[in-house]
């Protein structure tokens, strides 16, 4: 789903409008976002995105072919969860270099915190 969060509406209303649909109807399904997003989700870009507001807390997660994994800026990458055990789950984006792997988009690690109940 190659799509922006937080786009910001000032922006462009019609695209911001647009990507949060995505957003609602995984809500709406029973689908929280639960990541990943900065600061416990990896670092912000630099430099910052200029569609996206100031107080964004996305993470990049992809690059395009005229830029590197050093210098990626977009964040493309989601990671949904159900309600039940979306306040267990912690996402991180691996964004390093080194991490980084083959492809234009970076890996996403999620760990679920289990308790006594779930194991």
């Amino acid at each position: 789903m190659n799509i922006l969060y937080g786009y910001g509406e000032y922006k462009s209303p019609y695209w911001a409008k647009l990507y949060n649909t995505v957003f609602d109807r995984m809500d709406v399904l029973g689908f929280k976002f639960v990541g990943p997003q900065a600061p416990e989700g990896g670092r912000q870009a630099e430099p910052w995105p200029d569609e996206l507001p100031e107080d964004s807390l996305n993470v990049p997660t992809y690059h395009h072919n005229r830029q590197t994994p050093a210098i990626a800026s977009r964040q493309l990458d989601f990671v949904f969860a159900s309600e039940s055990i979306a306040n267990r789950v912690k996402v991180k984006a691996l964004y390093n270099v080194e991490e980084w792997g083959a492809s234009d988009h970076c890996r996403i690690m999620f760990t679920w915190q289990f308790d006594e109940d779930t194991k």
